[in-house]
């Protein structure tokens, strides 16, 4: 059974010139994504993994062809995404469980594993704009990954960048990669990837370059 189909979709991105008022993106992506599959992006920066995650996600819309989703998607895309920074984390974390539909009752005992999980100290009641960039991503991950997921999206910088969190976030990831139905993850960590991952899909040139194996798709893209 599918969990997100990609039907022709290309993402152009405007560049607001006479000369060249559109760059490409992505052409022409096709592919599907079953339950049970774990699938890698990988490319060279610049190649659109993080275009068409947020593509899959529903955050942007192609400007040609179609993104079906059969599931619930999360997202791990950006620390900062949906994230009022004049609100405290508390406060930012309640609006997020409350849309996501938590029933209210669970919602303190979740806001305190959040709590816990982040590890930022009386920070978690202050707006957002005076912490770090580390407690945002910290605040962010801990949310995100406390949520409930079926088709789940990782962008690999997400909540990683505090090595002294890094350990305990992976340690968190593994445990979200078993439980998701479905995973998309764009990485250039090879060996992840490897661990994580049964296909790999390869960007280039806008386009996609190789679909297969995790093994084949890695030495396609070192090659």
């Amino acid at each position: 059974m599918e969990a997100l189909r990609v039907d022709g979709v290309s993402f152009l991105r405007s560049q607001g010139t006479r000369r060249s008022p559109h760059r490409v993106i992505l052409s022409d992506i096709s592919f599907a994504v079953d339950r049970g599959e774990r699938v890698a992006l990988l490319g060279a920066n610049g190649t659109g993994k993080s275009t068409l995650l947020r593509l899959l996600a529903g955050i942007l819309q192609p400007t040609t062809g179609t993104v079906s989703r059969f599931g619930r998607v999360s997202s791990m895309l950006d620390p900062s995404f949906a994230m009022s920074d004049i609100l405290s984390p508390l406060e930012n974390c309640r609006t997020r469980l409350i849309l996501e539909g938590i029933p209210s009752s669970n919602i303190p005992t979740i806001i305190r594993q959040i709590e816990e999980f982040a590890e930022i100290g009386e920070q978690f009641r202050h707006p957002m704009n005076t912490l770090s960039s580390g407690m945002w991503a910290r605040v962010a991950f801990a949310l995100m990954t406390t949520l409930p997921h079926e088709i789940l999206l990782i962008d690999e910088g997400f909540g990683l960048a505090d090595n002294s969190f890094r350990a305990k976030a992976r340690t968190r990831l593994l445990q979200l990669y078993s439980d998701a139905d479905a995973l998309v993850f764009a990485s250039h960590d090879s060996l992840l990837l490897r661990s994580t991952c049964t296909r790999g899909i390869v960007l280039k040139d806008h386009v996609v370059a190789y679909d297969g194996t995790i093994e084949q798709a890695v030495e396609f893209h070192e090659a």
